[in-house]
């Protein structure tokens, strides 16, 4: 027969184990949660300046920290006018030293009133940059098409930039 001690250094060692597990899965969501504070985001878009037709590139740190070493990628360029492609541009090819958290930077790219031709390009750009309070890099992908910050234009201003009518065909 089992005797008293017995079954209760088994529930102890039970319960002993069951605190260890439990204190792991705490200290692992510690070190995520310590790691999404600490970690920059850079995003990458388009920026319409309406209610001019002026198309910017728009590089943004929405993490939690400064992005420090940030350097581009064009995976798939695209041209923007009369031989400037985005592997043109400055930023693209020198980067940036950093950028503080909800820092925006923007880069003209083109006046695009009547340029219907522009509608259906895209282009693709890969980011990385490094957070100093992990010593870690990442790296992001950014599918951009024009066409998908055309659609947030009013419909005054699509007119008034000869793309209506491209878009109702």
């Amino acid at each position: 027969m089992v005797s008293f001690e017995e079954v209760t250094t088994l529930l102890l060692a039970l319960f002993t184990l069951f605190l260890a597990y439990f204190t792991y899965n705490l200290a692992k969501e510690s070190r995520k949660l310590r790691e999404f504070q600490l970690k920059p985001k850079i995003s990458i878009s388009l920026f319409v300046d309406s209610p001019e037709p002026f198309l910017y590139l728009q590089i943004k740190n929405i993490g939690q920290v400064r992005a420090h070493n940030i350097k581009f990628k064009v995976i798939k360029d695209m041209e923007i006018i009369d031989g400037k492609f985005i592997s043109d541009i400055d930023v693209i090819n020198e980067g940036l030293e950093y950028l503080d958290v909800e820092d925006i930077k923007f880069y003209y790219l083109t006046n695009f009133k009547n340029r219907t031709d522009l509608l259906d390009k895209s282009f693709e750009l890969e980011v990385k940059y490094r957070s100093i309070e992990l010593d870690k890099t990442f790296m992001d992908t950014y599918p951009i098409r024009i066409i998908h910050y055309v659609w947030d234009l009013s419909q005054k201003n699509l007119k008034n930039y000869g793309f209506l009518e491209f878009l109702e065909k």
